[in-house]
């Protein structure tokens, strides 16, 4: 009887033998090189054209929120934007925690905290272009991307000596001031981007028990250089 049995034993190894093992499959992706219609979830792209019918008062990119759908500017108390009632603070937003943000934000490749969104947030001035992602973007962007993801790209140095100015004046002491100039290092090869903006406002707020009229006043001044280089052949 014990015999009779044996092959049926046997069968189970004999059908282990014959299992494969696949090669390993690995996937890669260049989150910098990825066009916009790669993208999972809703994109909103916006270039220079959408940028320059901003109103003159917009200065930072909570103003690129009134060119995009489910995309709203908050306040430092609540999160400094929100996309499809998400806050880019984190789930508990009201509390200001700024631990665990939800909506990743790079600007030109670098990711921006929460804390630096807050109190030193990026301007439009010398903005080339800005994407806003809707849904989960975190296999391109990292774990603080279940929101969604902004990236901002500011004008590469060129080669045809581009430039800019601004000047602005507003109500309570407001002035803004920018230039920006491309220098050409070597043709075609070399190129040098230097951008200045100066803010500047006595604020719109009054501390009637100091009686201190510039309680809120801001003054800043942004300065970047930019090379751009082109590796001869």
């Amino acid at each position: 009887m014990t015999a009779r049995f044996l092959p049926l034993l046997m069968c189970p190894v004999a059908f282990c033998a014959e299992i494969q093992t696949l090669a390993p499959l690995i996937l890669t992706g260049d989150k910098l090189a990825t066009q916009a219609e790669q993208v999972s979830g809703s994109v909103t792209v916006l270039g220079p054209e959408q940028l320059e019918a901003l109103p003159p008062s917009a200065g930072t990119y909570q103003d690129l929120f009134a060119l995009c759908a489910g995309a709203y500017a908050g306040n430092p108390g609540v999160g400094t934007f929100s996309l499809r009632g998400l806050s880019q603070d984190n789930v508990f937003g009201y509390l200001g925690t700024g631990s665990n943000a939800l909506i990743t934000v790079m600007h030109d490749g670098a990711p921006l905290s929460p804390s630096t969104l807050r109190y030193l947030p990026p301007l439009l001035w010398d903005l080339n272009g800005a994407e806003v992602l809707r849904g989960p973007q975190s296999l391109s962007y990292g774990p603080n991307s279940m929101g969604g993801a902004l990236l901002l790209h500011n004008r590469p140095p060129g080669f045809d000596s581009h430039g800019a100015v601004l000047t602005e004046v507003s109500e309570y002491g407001g002035l803004r001031a920018g230039l920006a100039q491309d220098f050409t290092l070597l043709p075609q090869e070399l190129a040098l981007r230097v951008s200045y903006l100066h803010q500047q406002s006595d604020g719109q707020e009054t501390n009637t028990y100091s009686n201190d009229d510039q309680f809120g006043a801001t003054r800043r001044d942004n300065v970047e250089a930019r090379l751009r280089w082109h590796p001869a052949k």
